[in-house]
């Protein structure tokens, strides 16, 4: 009988799977969302960074479109005689979209405004290097260039 009883002992242990206390599993888990962590905090962040870098490309862009818009609308009225005073609109849509307008390039065609008749295209081009955008520093695009060119008809 005593045969019997510890062959029963040794088939049921060996038929059941060995538990581990929850406390151990919980050891476990907690080691690997620390490693989790460690892997994906950077990558998140990177993201993050790289997003705010874009759009703050995709802002100045809109900045140098609405002041080249700006300075179409001054080009286009019949009353301007100078490119001075689209030129000073430019500046000061660019300034007030928090562009420095010394960095910008800003070209007016044709250079005499007084020989344009009413239907002719004025043209006006605004470019700004990326490299001196202050909210870009992270992205090295050195030799990229920022630009807008808008052509109105004289009215």
């Amino acid at each position: 009988m005593k045969t019997k009883c510890l062959l029963n002992t040794f088939i049921r242990r060996r038929q059941l799977p060995r538990t581990r206390s929850k406390h151990s599993i919980q050891r476990e888990r907690r080691g690997t969302s620390t490693v989790e962590f460690a892997i994906v905090t950077p990558l998140i962040f990177f993201v993050i960074g790289v997003t705010m870098q874009f759009s703050g490309i995709a802002m100045s862009q809109n900045v140098i479109t609405n002041a080249a818009r700006e300075g179409g609308r001054v080009a286009s009225l019949h009353r301007t005689t100078s490119t001075e005073a689209i030129i000073s609109r430019v500046e000061e849509s660019l300034e007030k979209g928090g562009i420095a307008p010394e960095l910008a390039t800003i070209k007016v065609s044709p250079d005499d405004m007084d020989g344009i008749a009413r239907g002719e295209q004025v043209q006006i081009t605004v470019t700004v290097p990326l490299s001196d955008l202050p909210w870009l520093q992270f992205i090295p695009l050195q030799k990229s260039n920022l630009s807008s060119e808008i052509k109105y008809r004289r009215e």
